[in-house]
C-alpha cells in the first residue's frame, strides 16, 4: 500500500511542478506588464497659475507666455508636501508662473524648475519664493563645470 502511494505523489510531482513554474512565468510577466505601463504613464507636476491643467501637452499658445526656464533649491521651515499637486499650484500663484518638482537634496530642501512669465526676471521669482511662509531660503540651482 506505501509503495503504491509513492507512486502516485512521484506522477503528481512532475504535473505539480509544471504548474508552478506556468504560475511563476505568468506572475513575471504580470509585473513585467504592470511595470512598463506604470513607467510609460508617468506624469510631469508642473502648476500653472494661469491654465487648468490639460490631460495632455499644453498648445504653443499657452508655452510662448512663459520665459526661459530655471531651476531653483528651496529650503523649507518646516516639512511640507513638497510634490502635491495643490501645494505646487499654491506656489505657482505666488510667483505668477510655473513651477515643477525636480528632486529632493534633503528632507527640507527640493529642486524645482520654474517657468516664469514672459517678461518676468529670475530675482522677481526669487523674491516671490522668498516670501512664502514655510520657505526658509531660495537660490538659483548653478551648474558646476570644471574649468
Amino acid at each position: 500500500m506505501q509503495k503504491h502511494t509513492l507512486n502516485i505523489l512521484k506522477r503528481v510531482e512532475p504535473q505539480q511542478n509544471a504548474q508552478c513554474i506556468f504560475s511563476i512565468h505568468s506572475l513575471t510577466i504580470f509585473f513585467f506588464a504592470t511595470f512598463s505601463i506604470s513607467a510609460c504613464t508617468t506624469t510631469n507636476t508642473l502648476a500653472s497659475a494661469n491654465t487648468p491643467q490639460p490631460n495632455g501637452p499644453a498648445p504653443i499658445a499657452i508655452r510662448s507666455s512663459y520665459g526661459q526656464a530655471f531651476r531653483v533649491i528651496v529650503k523649507f521651515r518646516r516639512e511640507v508636501p513638497y510634490r502635491d499637486a495643490a501645494f505646487l499650484q499654491d506656489m505657482s500663484r505666488q510667483i505668477h508662473g510655473r513651477i515643477a518638482y525636480s528632486s529632493s537634496v534633503s528632507l527640507d530642501t527640493h529642486v524645482y524648475e520654474v517657468e516664469p512669465q514672459r517678461g518676468q526676471i529670475q530675482a522677481d521669482v526669487l523674491l516671490s519664493l522668498s516670501k512664502i511662509p514655510s520657505v526658509l531660503s531660495v537660490e538659483t540651482d548653478a551648474v558646476v563645470r570644471p574649468s
